[in-house]
């Protein structure tokens, strides 16, 4: 009897009443662990809603903060919006404006799931001003970027059509083209291809279905489907992905891969690796690699398109673009001389 009156008095001490409600609540203790626990399914929540290469950016812009902020004796979080203003007036020499605006959204991001006011909002002062000066000097400095067209893309490929006796350097070869190739096919992002995954492509009889599972602007992660057209051609990307499959036995996981000295194929080839074998391939078909990028691929297939007539839709349905203003950035560049007025005034 003593044993069960000690029992029912210490489940009677975990519910206590609620001032003024009548109704009972858990004690303190208990209040405590289940915020804890509703806290961390909230924090892995927010995490499932982005995108894990959203994520790893975010770290690394998180981590560069965070280290300044330790170098120059200034607190990271929660952070004051001076700090953040000084933290981009220093990086703003060695960044893109698009990487300095990825390093203010990581600190928002950081303080908002902590519960902490955001000191990285552009529309308050001091950021305001701060932003607004590094933007047009930015734009002031921008270089334009140029697209790889189909005619560069040929002279590219030429230079990797002789087989390697060397193992490794016909590893690298066969990658190349194929990543080459197919980045330009399906005007894929430098993320899309560091992503592609074996299973991801399904043979059809006009060449291959892509299912992007996730890309920039599809956090979400509904993903498409695309076509990679077989063109019979030097310039087939569906023949250039499977030999290159088939020399680097890759039957599952990623298909474009880093490469050893051994030779060693590795797992997934990074977005930074990515951007290089296309500025090397660039600068081997004699072309200066500093007007070319990770992105010239994928806006050459979309500026090719719009040359050779494709309709904006078409080009939207095939490169995933979501708004239409972005994409007639690309469009107005490549039809700049189609019905030209000025050519039909001077005759």
């Amino acid at each position: 009897m003593r044993l069960k009156y000690i029992n029912e008095r210490r489940q009677e001490s975990e519910m206590k009443p609620k001032t003024g409600s009548g109704k009972l609540t858990l004690s303190s203790k208990k209040q405590r662990e289940l915020l804890v626990d509703s806290a961390q399914k909230a924090s892995e929540y927010a995490k499932a809603a982005r995108s894990e290469n959203t994520l790893r950016a975010y770290r690394s812009s998180w981590n560069d903060f965070e280290n300044w902020c330790t170098k120059h004796g200034e607190m990271a979080l929660p952070a004051v919006p001076m700090t953040v203003a000084m933290y981009l007036s220093d990086r703003a020499d060695k960044l893109k404006l698009g990487t300095l605006g990825h390093r203010l959204a990581a600190i928002t991001v950081a303080h908002k799931l902590r519960g902490f006011p955001n000191p990285a909002s552009k529309r308050e002062e001091p950021l305001q001003s701060v932003w607004k000066g590094i933007a047009n000097k930015h734009t002031a400095a921008k270089k334009q970027v140029e697209p790889i067209l189909k005619s560069d893309l040929k002279k590219m490929i030429a230079k990797l059509q002789k087989p390697e006796t060397d193992t490794g350097r016909e590893l690298r070869r066969l990658r190349d083209r194929a990543l080459l190739l197919f980045g330009f096919a399906g005007a894929l992002r430098r993320s899309e291809l560091s992503a592609m995954k074996v299973n991801d492509l399904q043979s059809d009889v006009r060449g291959m279905k892509l299912s992007i599972r996730q890309s920039k602007t599809d956090q979400t992660g509904e993903g498409d489907v695309i076509g990679i057209p077989a063109t019979g051609t030097q310039l087939c990307p569906v023949t250039a992905v499977n030999e290159w499959l088939d020399f680097a036995g890759i039957s599952e996981g990623n298909v474009f891969r880093s490469i050893r000295h051994g030779p060693v194929v590795l797992e997934s080839v990074s977005t930074k690796s990515i951007a290089n074998i296309i500025k090397k391939h660039v600068a081997a078909a004699g072309l200066d690699p500093t007007f070319y990028s990770g992105h010239s691929l994928r806006s050459g297939l979309i500026t090719q398109a719009a040359q050779q007539g494709a309709s904006e839709l078409d080009i939207m349905r095939h490169s995933r673009h979501r708004s239409v203003p972005v994409l007639r950035q690309y469009v107005r560049k490549a039809t700049v001389w189609q019905d030209n007025a000025a050519v039909k005034a001077l005759g």
